[in-house]
C-alpha cells in the first residue's frame, strides 16, 4: 500500500517517466530524491514545491492522492474484519462491517467488487440462493462475460479466485456437484499456475481443492478425489500452511467415509473435534459432531 510521501512522489515521477536523475536536476542531489523516495529524508517546503512542480502536480493533489491512499488502506482493514468473522462464523459482526464499508465516500470498483464478496460470502454462509447472483455480479467487475470452463491458464487477483471458489461452493451445497466440478478443476489447475508471495493464494488453493475432491466423489471419480486431497495435504505440509486444515481434514474424512473406510474416517474425526473445539471454531465443530452421530 502506497501511502507515505516518497511513495507518492515515486509513483508519480514513474506516471512521467523520469529517473531519480531527471528529477532531480535544478532542483536537488538524485542522492536526496532516492532518500525521499525511501522515506529516509524530508524535504523543505521549497524543495518540495519544485519537486511538485515539475511532476506537475501541486501540494493539493499531494493531500487528495495521501487521502486516497489512507482511505484505501481502511477500507483493507475493514474488509479484512469482515472476512476473518464470516470465517469464525461471527455474520452479525461481518455485516455491521459490511455497513461500515457500504458508508465509504467514492468508492471504486474494486471496492465494489470486495464489498459484492463479502455480500456474497454473508449470503453462501446463510445457505441464501441470492449469493449466486451477488458473486456473479462481484466477479463482472473485472471479467465481464466470464465463461465459466476453459480458465485454467487464466491467472486471477485474490478478490477473483475468492468469488469463482465461492461460487463453485455455491454449486456444490445446492447439490449440483457437475457444476461445482467443473468450475473447481478449473480453478485448482489455475492455482497450481500461479507464482505469489500472497499467502492467501495457499489458503484459497485448499478451499478449492476441498470443493473440488467433494464433487469429484458426488460425480464417482473417487479414486480422482482422494489423489487431489493426498496432492493437496503434501503441499500444505510442505508450505506449512495449516490455516484450515482442520476443515480439509474433515472433508477429508467426510469422503473417505463415502469411499467405505469407516474406522479411519473415525479415527481422523475423534481427532478432529477437540482440536476444532478448543480453536472455537464453533460451527466447523457443530458439523464434525452431527456428522458422527449420523454416520457412526
Amino acid at each position: 500500500m502506497n501511502n507515505s510521501l516518497g511513495d507518492i512522489i515515486r509513483d508519480l515521477r514513474k506516471q512521467k517517466k523520469l529517473t531519480q536523475e531527471e528529477l532531480a536536476e535544478g532542483i536537488c542531489s538524485s542522492v536526496s530524491i532516492s532518500r525521499i523516495e525511501n522515506g529516509t529524508q524530508m524535504p523543505s517546503g521549497v524543495t518540495l514545491e519544485k519537486i511538485l512542480s515539475k511532476l506537475d502536480a501541486s501540494t493539493y493533489q499531494l493531500c487528495d492522492i495521501y487521502f486516497k491512499n489512507e482511505q484505501n488502506h481502511q477500507f483493507e482493514e475493514f474488509a479484512e474484519q469482515a472476512a476473518s468473522a464470516i470465517n469464525r462464523g461471527d455474520i452479525a459482526f461481518a455485516k455491521s462491517v459490511l455497513t461500515a464499508l457500504e458508508e465509504f465516500e467514492n468508492p471504486d470498483e474494486k471496492n465494489y467488487q470486495t464489498m459484492d464478496l463479502i455480500k456474497g460470502s454473508i449470503l453462501l454462509y446463510e445457505d441464501s440462493d441470492e449469493a449466486l447472483d451477488v458473486l456473479t455480479k462481484a466477479l463482472s467487475y473485472t471479467r465481464p462475460d466470464f465463461s465459466f470452463s476453459n480458465f485454467h491458464n487464466v491467472l486471477f487477483t485474490v478478490v477473483e479466485v475468492n468469488i469463482l471458489s465461492l461460487i463453485s461452493m455455491f454449486y456444490y451445497g445446492k447439490g449440483d456437484y457437475f457444476k461445482a466440478l467443473t468450475i473447481s478443476k478449473e480453478l485448482y489447475e489455475s492455482l497450481k499456475n500461479h507464482k505469489s508471495d500472497v499467502k492467501y493464494y495457499d489458503v484459497l488453493r485448499m478451499y478449492v481443492a476441498m470443493t473440488l475432491a467433494g464433487s469429484l466423489s458426488k460425480c464417482g471419480s473417487v479414486r480422482e478425489s482422494l489423489f487431489i486431497l493426498e496432492e493437496t495435504e503434501n503441499w500444505a505440509l510442505s508450505k506449512s500452511e495449516f490455516t484450515i486444515m482442520p476443515d480439509f481434514e474433515f472433508e477429508k474424512a467426510r469422503i473417505i467415509y463415502e469411499n467405505g473406510q469407516k474406522d479411519e474416517a473415525l479415527k481422523i474425526l475423534d481427532a478432529l473435534l477437540p482440536y476444532v473445539q478448543l480453536l472455537k471454531k464453533e460451527k466447523l465443530a457443530k458439523q464434525i459432531s452431527d456428522f458422527k452421530k449420523a454416520s457412526f
